[in-house]
């Protein structure tokens, strides 16, 4: 979510961002509608993607007590705590692939709440040779 708020900024860059989902599509794009994202989606029922860029699925990984923290928060704050949908197992992963279809940048979550920054995404984007 905190690269959708630096949206502009990716499009300056000439960038393509793209959410890569599991769900059935009617609920990633309820996902995406509940979370007011307006990146492209592209659903990968059988998983392609991840076993192609060897996304882990992990227990430890999933139910991290980072993770529980922030859902936590969210019950005290009032705030909607999702239904755990699809694979809670299944973790994410950050990836920049340039114009060549080289992969220059692979990140791995090694937990639901871990992404990269979003500025060391922006400067990986304006100078590559980071």
């Amino acid at each position: 979510m905190q690269v959708h708020h630096h949206k502009d900024e990716f499009a300056a860059l000439n960038t393509q961002v793209l959410v890569v989902g599991f769900e059935p599509p009617e609920r990633a794009q309820d996902w995406l509608k509940t979370n007011q994202i307006s990146f492209p989606l592209l659903i990968d029922l059988e998983r392609w993607v991840y076993r192609a860029y060897r996304v882990e699925r992990s227990l430890y990984g999933s139910w991290h007590p980072r993770n529980l923290w922030f859902y936590v928060r969210r019950f005290f704050r009032g705030q909607r705590i999702p239904r755990i949908r699809a694979d809670p197992l299944q973790l994410g992963g950050d990836f920049i692939i340039d114009e060549q279809g080289t992969l220059t940048l692979a990140y791995y979550s090694r937990d639901a709440t871990d992404r990269p920054q979003v500025n060391q995404l922006l400067s990986l984007l304006k100078d590559p040779e980071m």
